[in-house]
C-alpha cells in the first residue's frame, strides 16, 4: 500500500468502476493520469485539486479534509478569520 492509498477519497475512487472517469468529465482541471495517482495513493492532493474535487463531488469530500497542509487557509477563505 502506498502512502495515500488509505484515504477516504482513494477508497471511494476504488469502490466503483467509472468514478474516476465521471470525476474527470465534471472537471476542467482534473486529468485521468492525476486521478489515477490519487486512486492508487501515489500522489498527495494539492490545494487547487482539493477545491475542484469538493466542487465536482458536490461536497462529498471537503477541501480541508483532502488537503491537510492547507486546511487553515481553506477554512479562513470559507469562514473568515478564526481566533486561536
Amino acid at each position: 500500500m502506498t502512502k495515500h492509498a488509505g484515504t477516504d477519497f482513494a477508497k471511494w475512487l476504488q469502490a466503483e468502476n467509472g468514478r474516476a472517469a465521471a470525476l474527470c468529465r465534471k472537471s476542467k482541471i482534473l486529468k485521468p493520469a492525476v486521478i489515477s495517482k490519487y486512486k492508487n495513493g501515489d500522489l498527495e492532493i494539492g490545494l487547487v485539486h482539493s477545491i475542484e474535487i469538493e466542487r465536482a463531488t458536490n461536497r462529498l469530500f471537503r477541501a480541508e479534509d483532502l488537503c491537510k497542509q492547507h486546511a487553515d487557509l481553506i477554512l479562513y477563505l470559507r469562514n473568515g478569520p478564526v481566533e486561536k
